[in-house]
């Protein structure tokens, strides 16, 4: 369990600390909804599994205390991985809509300006643009 919280921990992390998403055009907001996406995905799943080993401990088990323990634990361990499967789908369908408005929304407009210049029989042409 401790080894899975360190690893979506990691994955969360990752993206914010050391990319340099906006470089590559990429906003940062998409990288770290969809990376937050991916690791509760991985948690439901190790919520799921969790559920699941709690249910056959439940079948296997004689004492009408201990059964109802392990059915409690069942119960709260599949609501975990449900809304982390929810909360998951929820934010890659963010991270999905936002990097399509971002694709789809007009380029910035620069100020481009060009400079012609004769000087015997050499002719230049300059380009000067401001970036932002």
């Amino acid at each position: 369990m401790r080894k899975m919280v360190f690893l979506i921990t990691a994955m969360m992390l990752i993206p914010p600390m050391g990319m340099r998403a906006e470089g590559a055009g990429i906003s940062k907001l998409v990288i770290t909804t969809f990376t937050l996406g991916v690791a509760m995905r991985f948690g439901s799943v190790y919520m799921y599994k969790m559920a699941n080993e709690s249910y056959d401990q439940y079948l296997h088990t004689a004492l009408q205390a201990e059964m109802r323990s392990r059915l409690d634990d069942y119960r709260m361990r599949h609501r975990v991985g449900v809304i982390l499967s929810g909360s998951s789908t929820g934010f890659i369908a963010l991270s999905a809509i936002y990097s399509l408005y971002l694709a789809l929304r007009p380029p910035e407009e620069n100020a481009v300006s060009l400079k012609l210049e004769h000087r015997d029989r050499e002719t230049r042409l300059y380009l000067y643009a401001s970036l932002p």
